[in-house]
């Protein structure tokens, strides 16, 4: 059995299937084709020109060299041999003005001297002999092409470097041939430079390599980077260049088609979903958001979400609600239950527990500030439950905690039951003074009890003991200690009192000059309240 939802997903999918493979027919047999071939002739074209500034410039060598070959002192050298007829003309100074970098004189007859220089790095360098060995053998004709006026032009490699080689017959006034002038240009870096400037591109030396193309073979496909080399006619590569071109190879579909496709593909499927979400999309919302209030261990009123009122799903929605709300009650009464003394019905120790640590860290936050924790405790409680019973005492433990109830004067002030017949309290005092009425405050509100206690030493009348930790002008100093520290350190205080009479209070100050390494550590304390205790027990059984 199949969903609606299913089908209709199932009939987009095919909708969307054929509209894909209809992309792809229509632009596998046409469009793509016209790109390519488009891209193509661009590359070629770049490529054309590239080649073409090359050959401009080996004509510019070709064309010096034929202007030198008939300067009068260049041909009285070749006549005569006197080289100061020609100490002026190729220095360094010249080599960089004509941007060459060698010239080779070769006289015609076999017994004449091969006079050579070469510009390297800014030095010229006279009668070279491997220069003076290459001109000989000859090896500048080896990619040389031959043009009227016995004259050539060519590139070629000295050094194991490449370069434009012309030259040009010297001749004398009779047309006698004295020898031939060769001039030499590097093909380097700056001159790859300056081809790439004149014809806009991205052109830069690479190694040599024999498989690659000719610069003047034509392109068979469009690249990304186009490697071709300048060879002799033998295919010897003489140099070879790497161009990056304005017009990339083109994508077989661009991201326009594409989104188009997908839209028109997406269309019925996106009708569908939006019919068929009327009905199933408000279900689906509330069954996840049920299973993650199931994950969660939550229950939480939700909301049946549909463009179109549907009187069922109201129905539903409010019904679950109203369950909802009810737990809610339910939860919100067993957390204040459970932390609320049964007996006094003011916060019992869990309260308390959290309590100091939100405290705590609220004046970690807040530098400045002062805050009290107090430890109450009945004095001689024992005795009073065992003189007239236990609902007697928990009478007392009542009356006691309202009473110290109203000592707390703000809303993040707390009095809670610690224990037993002991009490704890969170306040609020900015200095020694307020805590001292504090302290007066908290004997009144007892007296004002007027609860009879024979057993008791004192008066005959039911008193407390109270031990206070007084963390004055907080600050960056409390990070050496801790909320146990701040409790252990009131509850020793209390220890003391009772040690010492009962019916008192004792205060221990937490200070910003405190050290941490100068006072007692937690384990101290705990060990000192372990004393306290031992004390206590033995005086009582005295």
């Amino acid at each position: 059995m199949i969903s609606i939802r299913r089908l209709f997903v199932l009939i987009s999918i095919l909708y969307s299937a054929v509209m894909a493979a209809g992309f792809v027919a229509v632009h596998l047999g046409w469009l793509y084709p016209e790109k390519v071939q488009n891209v193509l002739e661009r590359q070629q074209s770049e490529q054309d020109s590239i080649h073409r500034q090359l050959d401009d410039t080996r004509r510019e060598v070709l064309v010096r060299a034929r202007d030198y070959s008939t300067r009068s002192d260049i041909v009285e050298y070749l006549e005569t041999g006197n080289i100061n007829a020609i100490s002026a003309i190729f220095t360094a100074e010249q080599f960089k003005l004509l941007d060459l970098n060698g010239a080779v004189f070769l006289p015609a007859e076999e017994q004449g001297r091969i006079q050579s220089y070469h510009f390297q790095d800014g030095i010229v360098e006279a009668n070279n002999p491997r220069l003076a060995d290459w001109a000989t053998r000859q090896q500048w004709l080896q990619c040389s092409r031959v043009s009227q006026h016995s004259a050539s032009s060519g590139y070629t490699r000295f050094d194991n470097r490449p370069y434009i080689t012309s030259s040009s017959q010297v001749v004398d006034a009779s047309g006698q041939s004295l020898g031939q002038l060769i001039l030499m240009r590097q093909v380097n870096d700056l001159m790859v430079q300056k081809v790439a400037r004149s014809t806009d591109s991205s052109l830069q030396l690479i190694p040599l390599n024999s498989a690659l193309r000719s610069l003047d073979a034509p392109l068979q496909q469009p690249l990304a980077n186009i490697q071709a080399c300048q060879s002799c006619p033998n295919g010897k590569p003489v140099f070879c260049l790497e161009t990056t071109p304005r017009v990339s190879p083109p994508v077989f579909a661009e991201p326009e088609g594409v989104a188009t496709v997908i839209s028109f593909s997406l269309l019925p499927l996106l009708v569908s979903l939006m019919a068929l979400g009327l009905l199933i999309e408000p279900i689906r919302k509330a069954t996840r958001l049920l299973e993650r209030h199931h994950e969660e261990g939550v229950i939480e009123p939700i909301k049946m979400e549909s463009p179109v009122r549907i009187l069922e799903f109201e129905q539903l929605g409010e019904a679950y609600n109203a369950v909802a709300a009810k737990v809610s009650e339910q939860r919100v009464y067993l957390e204040a239950m459970s932390n609320t003394d049964r007996l006094t019905n003011i916060p019992n120790r869990r309260a308390f527990d959290l309590a100091v640590k939100e405290a705590w860290n609220r004046v970690l936050r807040r530098p400045g500030h002062c805050i009290a924790l107090v430890m109450v405790d009945i004095d001689y409680f024992k005795e009073y439950n065992d003189s007239f019973g236990h609902q007697a005492g928990d009478e007392v433990l009542t009356r006691v905690a309202q009473a110290l109830q109203k000592c707390s004067q703000r809303a993040d002030e707390l009095v809670a039951r610690y224990g037993g017949e002991e009490f704890a309290l969170i306040i609020y005092v900015e200095d020694a003074l307020e805590l001292d009425r504090y302290r007066q405050r908290l004997r009144e509100v007892i007296a004002e009890l007027d609860i009879d206690h024979p057993t008791s030493p004192h008066s005959g009348k039911l008193t407390v003991s109270a031990g206070m930790s007084w963390i004055n002008q907080s600050g960056s100093w409390l990070n050496e200690f801790s909320s146990d520290y701040w409790v252990e350190l009131a509850d020793v205080a209390l220890y003391q009192t009772k040690l010492m009479g009962r019916n008192n209070s004792l205060l221990q100050v937490m200070h910003k000059d405190m050290k941490k390494e100068n006072h007692n550590t937690f384990e101290d304390l705990q060990s000192m309240k372990a004393e306290l205790k031992d004390q206590l027990e033995q005086s009582r059984r005295r």
